[in-house]
């Protein structure tokens, strides 16, 4: 059987530009599931995530890699790819609106140092008046062992909001062979 257990739950205080959910990763999971809801800022900005390793430091080397798709409700879609940058690996719109900003994020291995920690995402928000959905996804290419997570602002702070993480843990009797 499947379970996802809450690990986390963080309050998002005002007027911070950047904030780290600390001691989630480790080796009882290697599947976690990272959820924003609620989150306001005090101006439109882009939110991005970067991992903060064990000896607790930001990961802010050019080892991230990163592609998304910008759904918008009233002009065309766009796509992003950044190789080799060090903002981290998520790039979505949020807007000082009242309505909130929500996300899902996806983290793979972050524990395991024999592989590179994946991260895959999916956003909902409003910005200036327009409806925004983002789905990405990036990499750390680093086989660092990963402990916590850092979500940044680029250019205001928030205002409130909520994160819960889970792990997703996997018992051996739920593979099955076809």
């Amino acid at each position: 059987m499947s379970n996802l257990r809450l690990i986390n739950e963080t309050e998002i205080t005002s007027g911070v530009n950047t904030l780290s959910v600390t001691d989630v990763f480790t080796d009882d999971f290697d599947i976690y599931k990272i959820v924003l809801s609620d989150v306001s800022t005090g101006a439109n900005s882009i939110l991005q995530y970067r991992f903060i390793n064990s000896a607790g430091s930001v990961i802010s080397s050019a080892d991230y890699d990163r592609a998304n798709l910008n759904l918008r409700d009233s002009t065309a879609f766009a796509e992003y790819r950044n190789t080799s940058t060090s903002a981290g690996f998520g790039f979505e719109s949020v807007g000082a609106s009242g309505e909130g900003y929500s996300s899902v994020v996806y983290v793979f291995n972050p524990t395991n140092t024999s592989s590179y920690t994946f991260g895959l995402y999916q956003a909902m928000g409003i910005t200036s008046a327009l409806v925004r959905g983002n789905k990405g996804i990036g990499v750390l290419k680093q086989t660092n062992n990963i402990a916590e997570i850092n979500i940044y602002l680029n250019t205001s702070t928030f205002t409130s909001g909520f994160i819960r993480t889970y792990g997703l843990r996997v018992d051996t009797s739920d593979k099955t062979i076809l």
